[in-house]
């Protein structure tokens, strides 16, 4: 019998999943006085509190804190992202609890957001929420979207899940939909000699 054990910090599960708003965070949430506006394309927009978004995100408080238009107007225009993934991310700011619905396309939609947007403790959780999911029938699809959200850690753990379900024969699925690139390096990797 052969089987796959993956050990991470047991601690940390409780923190993703289970993210409890403090009560100044959870009355600001139900504010309606929010002061900054995010125009998603011709989709919407979604309101959200300058010092929220500005401490959650290096991007935005350099925006914010630089004179910039989008600092004069309180206003910022986001076109390549979806409302979907724009508004779980606020809700994200304001503590609320998004990984329970969250989806492998949501979630590496708002990674590639929390890479762009320097979200990095969104970026981190998303990355352990997907990695606890690892399995060998979720490694393609995990590895791909690691890929196409610029996920390193996450690239990185599929690429040695992988490099075990080779050694020991682990049959995975859709290994033939996996990125060509992270294929070809995949198999160098394997039969490699010297690394």
């Amino acid at each position: 019998m052969k089987g796959i054990f993956i050990f991470e910090d047991i601690e940390e599960i409780p923190k993703i999943t289970q993210i409890q708003a403090n009560p100044l965070v959870q009355e600001l949430w139900e504010n309606n006085i929010k002061d900054f506006k995010i125009e998603v394309g011709n989709e919407g927009n979604v309101m959200v509190h300058k010092n929220v978004i500005s401490a959650r995100s290096t991007y935005f408080e350099g925006m914010l804190k630089s004179g910039m238009k989008e600092a004069i107007t309180n206003s910022v225009k986001i076109t390549d992202f979806n409302l979907k993934t724009v508004k779980t991310a606020i809700e994200f700011f304001y503590d609320r609890n998004i990984f329970e619905s969250l989806d492998f396309d949501d979630a590496f939609d708002l990674l590639r957001f929390s890479d762009k947007y320097q979200i990095i403790d969104l970026q981190d959780k998303l990355e352990l929420h997907l990695i606890y999911q690892l399995s060998p029938l979720t490694v393609c699809k995990l590895s791909n979207g690691s890929v196409y959200s610029n996920s390193i850690k996450l690239r990185q753990t599929c690429f040695d899940f992988l490099m075990i379900c080779s050694k020991h024969s682990i049959p995975v699925e859709n290994l033939k939909n996996l990125d060509k690139d992270f294929a070809a390096e995949l198999f160098l990797k394997t039969f490699s000699l010297f690394d």
